[in-house]
């Protein structure tokens, strides 16, 4: 399976905006690890058995899903780049001025685009940019 590093930035207005959403994004970032993995071993389960358990264990990420009109549905592999968000040990979430930033290690065909969208709305952030390094050369930085 192939990998990247993907890098994500979240704008806030201030640094206290910063200091107060911290902790709630790295929470939501650790539950939606916490998911990925859930989902991996579970995925071959009956729908209706999957989402209710799902929902129960992973509410914040539950919400994410619904926002991208993914809960509910197949939970084999439309939830497959969706629900990817590293691993607990491979992983970085710090402050830097008036934003977060956000790298992981995951599956190289991931879209964090509904996380961009999740976070956006339920942190109420002005913007959220993403990229994977495999897209990106280090020599157009020159």
């Amino acid at each position: 399976m192939g990998e990247a590093r993907y890098y994500m930035k979240v704008y806030f207005q201030t640094e206290q905006d910063v200091l107060q959403n911290l902790p709630k994004i790295m929470a939501f970032w650790e539950e939606g690890m916490k998911a990925e993995d859930w989902w991996q071993t579970h995925r071959g389960e009956s729908p209706a058995i999957f989402w209710a358990a799902f929902e129960q264990e992973f509410p914040l990420v539950s919400e994410m899903l619904r926002q991208a009109n993914l809960f509910g549905g197949d939970c084999n592999n439309d939830l497959a780049g969706h629900l990817d968000f590293g691993d607990s040990g491979d992983y970085c979430i710090e402050e830097a001025g008036n934003s977060i930033l956000i790298n992981a290690t995951v599956w190289h065909f991931a879209n964090w685009d509904i996380q961009k969208a999740f976070i956006l709305h339920e942190f109420q952030a002005l913007a959220v940019n993403w990229l994977s390094d495999e897209y990106l050369n280090p020599f157009d930085l020159l």
